[in-house]
């Protein structure tokens, strides 16, 4: 890590700055943004203490394959495990609503776009891939939609290629969202 950024910061000093945006994105990864749609209020996942992360869906057959769709599903049910937002969360195939002892978030998605260095004519020159879902927040038991969002994970970086890193940066975005709308990670 520290070769990297004295590598990153040589090339900026001599004057490549591609180079030391390269360094950068490299060291730092995947990211993930949020945008909120709507909200039932202003912090409506401050009750739940559980939530279970839906397979997400996609209408793009032939572009965005079941594997990416399971890594988007795996990555974010790791990191917010790993980042204690929540005291509790699994991967489910679908949302079904029913009756639970704890209240429970369920996060469901449809992806609804992608840019890839996989898809003919999307290889873009210095990274800067991304991928798209239209996700809803659910309560389990009553079938409310908390919030709608819209999650993108973003990969910059030329060295770390593949859809493997674009779910990463979703599980980052969705990461963001939870906290946006009252969960904090747990220190």
């Amino acid at each position: 890590m520290r070769k990297l950024f004295l590598v990153g910061l040589i090339a900026m000093c001599v004057g490549c700055a591609t180079a030391a945006k390269q360094a950068l994105y490299t060291a730092t990864g995947p990211q993930g943004t949020c945008l909120v749609i709507m909200t039932e209020s202003e912090a409506p996942l401050a009750k739940y203490d559980q939530a279970e992360v839906a397979l997400f869906t996609s209408d793009l057959p032939g572009i965005i394959d079941s594997s990416l769709v399971c890594a988007v599903q795996v990555d974010m049910v790791s990191l917010l495990k790993e980042s204690s937002t929540f005291m509790e969360i699994k991967a489910v195939p679908t949302y079904q609503q029913g009756a639970v002892a704890q209240p429970t978030v369920v996060i469901r998605g449809h992806i609804i776009d992608i840019t890839s260095d996989k898809i003919p004519g999307q290889k873009l020159i210095g990274g800067g891939n991304h991928l798209i879902a239209a996700v809803e927040l659910v309560d389990k038991s009553t079938g409310k939609v908390l919030a709608k969002a819209n999650l993108r994970g973003v990969v910059k970086s030329v060295v770390e290629v593949g859809e493997r890193y674009l779910a990463k940066g979703m599980a980052k975005a969705a990461e963001k969202l939870c906290q946006k709308l009252g969960r904090k990670k747990k220190e």
